[in-house]
């Protein structure tokens, strides 16, 4: 059922190459301008650094997500290797078979980084080892203990 029309090109690089970049180039535009409106909320300079500092990259990596999604059902139903239906299944079962799982973790991920920035974890270890701690040892040590 997920299987191209009969006949239709399936060797077209392009086929890969313009969704991915379109993600890529979108989400670099999606920061870039949230982080400059976000500088002029916050009344600082818009720096490189500034404005991707300042950047939300969760809402431009899903809207670059979106776009790549778009670029990639413009392009297989213009050259008719799929239909409508067809490009919906595979997009569904694609996010079923391989981002939700990735997706759970990510939020694991994001939760566990809060809770860490909630209980303060960052400054009561940098108040607790202060300068004892060498720099190169750090690390091996952040990996035995995550």
């Amino acid at each position: 059922p997920l299987a191209p029309i009969d006949g239709a090109p399936t060797d077209r690089w392009y086929n890969a190459a313009l969704p991915f970049g379109t993600v890529a180039i979108s989400t670099f535009v999606g920061m870039y301008v949230d982080g400059v409106s976000a500088c002029h909320r916050m009344g600082l300079s818009t720096t490189a650094v500034n404005v991707f500092a300042n950047a939300n990259s969760f809402d431009a990596l899903m809207w670059g997500s979106l776009f790549g999604c778009l670029v990639a059902l413009v392009l297989v139903m213009s050259q008719r290797i799929m239909n409508l239906a067809g490009a919906m299944e595979a997009w569904t079962d694609g996010v079923k078979y391989n981002i939700l799982e990735p997706l759970i973790i990510l939020m694991f991920a994001w939760a566990i980084g809060q809770v860490i920035a909630d209980v303060q974890a960052p400054e009561y270890l940098a108040a607790t080892l202060g300068s004892g701690l060498p720099t190169s040892v750090l690390p091996t040590l952040v990996l035995v203990l995550c």
